[in-house]
């Protein structure tokens, strides 16, 4: 399980993307200034958690993502080490217009949703953990875990096969897993949760 869980909370990010083609760059001073700006807001965010002594580390370039909310974004992937675990934060790459990106957190682990999908997810997400926990108010996103099908598991391009994942939920602190299952259609993906599977952990 991924030890780094953060706040819930996805950015408002809807209207305020300047479109842009093509994969950005993994080399040179806007990389570099890129990198540094990703890194700061990951060590913010560990700071915030459980485990502030954990080294964050850029992986690989950004990847265009496919989301009509964030027209232009990217993802940018960070693996973290420390306190005795291995996990994966994920950062949206957002054009502004005039020039620059703005970084805003997704996710963690190692889910292929984007940041419309992530939101809608969410909400049924939320909904099936106050089922198991109704009195609690305090949800954080512990992790995410892409369950296949193999082959898949891209984080760039659009997606048109059904596919699995399971979201853990933090309820006040009390971890909780949610298969998720996702159906991509005409007109965006389907989200399906069957609450008999929705489970607390540990």
């Amino acid at each position: 399980m991924n030890p780094f869980r953060v706040l819930v909370g996805l950015v408002a990010l809807a209207g305020c993307a300047a479109p842009v083609a093509g994969t950005p760059s993994a080399t040179g001073p806007v990389a570099a200034e890129r990198n540094a700006a990703v890194l700061r807001a990951a060590r913010a965010m560990l700071a915030s958690g459980d485990c502030r002594g954990a080294e964050p580390k850029i992986v690989d370039a950004p990847i265009r993502m496919d989301d009509p909310l964030v027209p232009g974004a990217a993802r940018q992937l960070v693996l973290v080490e420390g306190c005795g675990g291995v996990g994966l934060l994920n950062f949206a790459l957002v054009p502004v217009p005039g020039g620059g990106e703005r970084v805003a957190p997704m996710f963690p682990g190692t889910t292929i949703t984007e940041p419309s999908l992530q939101r809608d997810g969410l909400r049924q997400a939320v909904l099936a953990v106050k089922a198991v926990a109704p009195d609690c108010e305090r949800i954080t996103v512990n992790d995410t875990r892409f369950d296949g099908p193999a082959g898949l598991g891209s984080r760039g391009g659009k997606v048109t096969r059904p596919w699995n994942e399971t979201w853990v939920l933090g309820a006040c602190g009390r971890p909780v897993a949610v298969p998720m299952e996702f159906t991509p259609d005409q007109r965006g993906t389907l989200v399906r949760i069957d609450m008999r599977a929705v489970r607390p952990l540990g």
